[in-house]
Formats: structure tokens, C-alpha cells, sequence
């Protein structure tokens, strides 16, 4: 069921999110982008859409969400829209960063679509997702952002190899949080040290055994 408390956000201190990049000119683009998309995607899953995405309909209190949002008589075309939409949004963002922010949204696709490429060139934010936008824009797929990442995090693209996950198959499962791998470095340094007493420890060993022999033996 949806919730609307985590759409619709009302209070005094509400500003849109084009009033937000008016004054933040370094704010977590992704960590944004990231949150509008998961809640974009639970207003599909309820068979609704957002009928104006743009800049001037995404408002931020103290975390971001939309303004509006409506039935859909035509699910396939609005759902896809709405993810195109608020792609080009933060296609705008990343190329107003330091600048003056440009709203997008309304931008042709075609133009957007002939100029991706000297426009992700000209983008030099570590986080700036060509991939994503690529896929939504030049392959037509309709993918959220939050499943787009995800996906690269399951597949390990999103971190160093450090971090696994204990997965039970009972009901204790839920009791278990993600836990840090024990860095390479800490194995080699146990295995240099069980090496480093390996040899003592032997000859101590064949000290011990002869003076076993030696007192069972010698008399």
C-alpha cells in the first residue's frame, strides 16, 4: 500500500529542488538522484505516475520527494517518461555543478541524445553516471537508478572486495548486518607469523621426544 508520508512532504521550510541547487552548489548528486528514483519507483508499483517531473515539482523538507502525482491511464508511456524525465534532470544538475543549474526535463530527446556524448565529456564528477544515462536515453531502457545501483553493487562494482554478507536461511537471518572482511593484509600477517614459529616450535619438538627416549632408553 502506498505510503504518502513518503512521497508528499509539507512543511514551512519546503523549497523545490531547483531553489535547493540555487544555493547548494556541492551536494551528494547520486545520493539525490538515488532517493527521487526509489520513491519514483514506489509510486509505479501502486499504478501511478508523476505527471510533471521537473524542477519546479521536486521538493525538498529536509528530504526530497514530488509534489504530485496521479493515476496513469497509459502505465507503460508514463512510467517510462517519468524516468527519462528525471534522468535529464540530473544530467542538468551534474553539468550545473558550480554554475548556475539548468533544468532539463523539457529538453528533446533527440538533441539530448545527439550531444550525450560532448555532454558526458565535459562532466568530470566521479559520480556521474554515463552508464545509467546512456542505457535510458540511447537504449530506451526503463530502469530506476536505485536498481541501476544496486545491480552494480551486487556485482561488486561499488566496493573493494572487503564487505560480505551472512545469509541464513532461518529466521535469525534478520539478526546479522553486513560485517567487514578481514583485510588481506591481516591473513598474510597471521600466516608470516604461524610460519616465523613453525621451525622453534619443531625443534623444540624433536628436543622433547629425545629426552623422552633418552630417559625411557638410556639406563
Amino acid at each position: 500500500m502506498l505510503n504518502f508520508s513518503d512521497i508528499i512532504i509539507i512543511g514551512d521550510t519546503m523549497e523545490t529542488l531547483k531553489q535547493y541547487f540555487s544555493y547548494n552548489k556541492d551536494c551528494d548528486l547520486s545520493g539525490i538522484f538515488y532517493l527521487l528514483s526509489r520513491k519514483m519507483k514506489v509510486i509505479h508499483q501502486n499504478a501511478m505516475y508523476v505527471p510533471v517531473v521537473d524542477a519546479n515539482h521536486i521538493v525538498f523538507d529536509n528530504d526530497f520527494s514530488f509534489d504530485n502525482m496521479a493515476l496513469s491511464s497509459d502505465f507503460i508511456n508514463d512510467r517510462k517518461n517519468n524516468i527519462e524525465n528525471l534522468a535529464k534532470i540530473f544530467i542538468g544538475a551534474f553539468l550545473s555543478l558550480g554554475t548556475e543549474f539548468y533544468d532539463l526535463s523539457q529538453v528533446d530527446n533527440n538533441w539530448l541524445i545527439n550531444n550525450l556524448d560532448e555532454i558526458s565529456s565535459s562532466i568530470t564528477a566521479d559520480s556521474y553516471p554515463k552508464d545509467y544515462f546512456e542505457s535510458v536515453l540511447l537504449d530506451g531502457e526503463d530502469i530506476y537508478y536505485c536498481d541501476y545501483m544496486e545491480k552494480i553493487k551486487n556485482n561488486g562494482g561499488l566496493s573493494n572486495g572487503l564487505v560480505y554478507k551472512k545469509v541464513l536461511s532461518n529466521a535469525g537471518s534478520k539478526y546479522y548486518q553486513d560485517q567487514s572482511e578481514i583485510p588481506t593484509s591481516s591473513i598474510e600477517n597471521k600466516s608470516a607469523f604461524i610460519n616465523y614459529l613453525f621451525y622453534p616450535v619443531l625443534v623444540l619438538s624433536i628436543v622433547i621426544v629425545c629426552f623422552v627416549v633418552y630417559i625411557c632408553f638410556g639406563f
